[in-house]
């Protein structure tokens, strides 16, 4: 899908532990993107992306992807909603349990810790 001038649509992943979306990407495009705690603070330099943040606007398409996203993940301890925006509707693509195939690198190791912690075990 791409939309009227040939650019990839806007991509959202959600990171969801046991229920709660702590974190947020949106890819603006494959060079741009803006990442938000739950709290929709802007994070900097969490991953090793080759990232730009944009101080992009929380829209209506993100806070619904949310909202849709704690349904769909309440019996995960852990699972990344992935969503696009194309021709500005939402579009659900998938529920990823490996993301980045479990390669993917934090900039902090003290982060990466952070992020362990939030799944729950029973």
């Amino acid at each position: 899908m791409r939309d009227d001038i040939n650019k990839l649509p806007v991509r959202i992943n959600i990171f969801c532990f046991n229920s709660i979306p702590e974190i947020i990407i949106k890819f603006h495009d494959d060079n741009f993107i803006s990442i938000w705690d739950k709290n929709f603070n802007l994070l900097k330099s969490t991953f090793c992306f080759t990232e730009e943040n944009i101080n992009s606007e929380i829209d209506y398409n993100i806070k619904q992807s949310i909202d849709i996203s704690i349904e769909l993940s309440k019996n995960f301890n852990f699972v990344r909603v992935d969503w696009m925006i194309y021709q500005n509707k939402l579009y659900f693509e998938e529920l990823t349990f490996t993301p980045y195939s479990g390669f993917l690198n934090f900039k902090d190791k003290n982060k990466a810790l952070e992020f362990g912690k939030l799944i729950k075990l029973k």
